[in-house]
């Protein structure tokens, strides 16, 4: 009988014969096991940033304790997962002031003026590009309204949405003209964005408005505001 169909198993380092559990690994694993369940305290519960901004101050050390590569361990991969996606959270709410102070200029935009409208784009490019990927990765947030989702889950959590609206909804904002303009302005040619698509350089100034409009000509100088 022939078989066609083949099974591929993942063996954790720690799973594998002839691994020496040492007394350090031994503290480590202990210590990332009781951090991880730490927060599944939490899980039947909405949670806010106080709790897991505190959570990966306190965690820090140990996570720097692992090394590079503490995914290939199974003791410390549940730790190391959750750790990274908390991390990564904590670093798009850096974004919340900027993302807050745009959304208050953006109402103040002329908006039968183009130009006020490509300044605001120009000026908040940054922020948006901390945030590219929030919206994307938490595809479960409802982005026009956010209130119809009170959390969004990262592992068995449950993580209150409000603590994100500014950046979604700037987010949500700047998206909504970005590409747009980015389409009208851009100086690349169809062909040209598929041949630049596997340069990291190239792409980046194929996506990046600020890089067309300095090329066309449409520029801001410091009296406008923009820098």
């Amino acid at each position: 009988m022939k078989v066609e169909e083949s099974i591929k198993l993942y063996v954790y380092k720690d799973e594998r014969v002839g691994f020496i559990r040492s007394a350090e690994f031994s503290a480590k694993s202990t210590m990332c096991i009781g951090a991880y369940n730490q927060l599944m305290e939490y899980s039947n519960t909405i949670i806010g940033k106080e709790i897991y901004a505190a959570w990966i101050s306190k965690y820090q050390p140990l996570r720097e304790s692992l090394g590079l590569l503490p995914s290939a361990y199974s003791s410390f991969k549940n730790f190391y997962w959750l750790y990274s996606d908390l991390e990564e959270l904590v670093e798009y709410l850096q974004n919340e002031a900027s993302a807050k102070k745009a959304i208050h200029e953006f109402e103040s935009i002329d908006m039968n003026h183009e130009k006020a409208l490509l300044k605001w784009l120009v000026k908040n490019e940054n922020t948006a590009d901390n945030l590219i990927l929030f919206l994307e990765v938490h595809g479960d947030i409802d982005p026009i309204r956010s209130e119809n989702t009170p959390y969004f889950k990262v592992d068995l959590l449950k993580i209150k949405t409000s603590d994100f609206e500014n950046i979604i909804r700037f987010k949500t904002l700047f998206d909504q003209y970005y590409w747009d303009m980015l389409d009208k302005y851009t100086t690349f040619s169809e062909k040209e964005s598929w041949k630049y698509a596997n340069d990291s350089e190239m792409d980046e100034k194929s996506n990046s408005l600020i890089y067309h409009l300095s090329i066309t000509g449409v520029v801001f100088g410091n009296s406008e505001g923009v820098n």
